[in-house]
């Protein structure tokens, strides 16, 4: 599966920003900025965030009109019935957004995003009412969905969403199972996202995934945070108090207390400590 988007255009559009940017503080000046417009000619409709927000606005109120007439057709039928529906009406809301839209040269139009996260909503949803609120179906659901959706879209905030679903499945998946298994959670964590950050690093290097850059860079930003977040002793204190029922005696502590007030300190040095030496941002 590739992306949705033609990779040309998308990377004359890339030169086409960069140049403004390099014309706006003196690099370059208006004519060569017109000659880079000429040879990177660039057929995409990509307004300004100003013009982006209202379409997207426009088009959900759109949206929201052509749903709520298949909600009336849709109204007397079986609750499983509807939900089956919500979910087929999701899936062909993707294919008509490459049809009618992304073929037609629109690209984070504004329209897209909004028909994308209305296809999104619809799928997942029918299939959360199809298995009654599942939360295994519901978590496995939003990975697969939102994943496809960044993958497909280059879409981040999908990104954002896939990413924290898969530790979402990781949290319940041990949370579920009780016992020794809710207090290894946090060290669950680290172990499964910082094999996944590297990856992630490994991927950036490939040039033949640089139209996900964007994707894995936040995707990579947001395992440092799961990470962080797992050792961080507050966090697994006032986790372990508000939902795993942790009753913390006067004097006591969580269990590992060492370890965790340990990871509060050494994480975040060992993030300033490469990410200053490898001059990494992210870090």
């Amino acid at each position: 599966m590739n992306s949705a988007y033609n990779e040309t255009s998308l990377y004359n559009l890339a030169v086409i920003k960069e140049s403004k940017k390099w014309c706006k503080h003196g690099f370059i000046d208006n004519q060569q900025l017109e000659k880079i417009q000429e040879a990177y000619a660039v057929s995409l409709y990509h307004p300004n965030f100003i013009i982006r927000v209202l379409l997207f606005i426009a088009t959900l109120f759109a949206l929201s009109g052509v749903s709520g007439f298949f909600g009336l057709i849709v109204a007397d039928m079986d609750d499983d019935v509807i939900a089956i529906v919500c979910s087929v009406y999701g899936i062909v809301s993707f294919f008509l957004l490459e049809k009618l839209f992304i073929n037609k040269n629109h690209f984070k139009s504004g329209v897209t995003e909004a028909i994308l996260y209305h296809a999104c909503g619809f799928t997942i949803g029918g299939l959360l009412v199809v298995n009654d609120f599942n939360t295994h179906v519901i978590l496995w659901s939003c990975v697969v969905v939102f994943s496809f959706a960044a993958f497909r879209y280059l879409d981040l905030l999908c990104t954002v969403a896939a990413t924290f679903s898969l530790g979402g499945i990781l949290f319940f998946e041990f949370y579920n199972i009780g016992g020794i298994f809710q207090q290894i959670i946090p060290f669950v964590f680290i172990a499964g996202f910082t094999p996944l950050y590297f990856l992630i690093r490994k991927l950036k290097k490939r040039t033949d995934l640089k139209l996900w850059r964007n994707n894995l860079l936040i995707a990579e930003a947001i395992c440092l945070l799961f990470i962080y977040a797992a050792g961080n002793y507050m966090v697994v204190r006032e986790l372990s108090i508000s939902m795993m029922n942790l009753e913390i005696a006067e004097g006591g502590d969580i269990p590992f207390a060492f370890i965790f007030y340990a990871l509060t300190i050494l994480i975040p040095i060992a993030y300033l400590y490469v990410g200053i030496k490898n001059r990494n941002i992210v870090l």
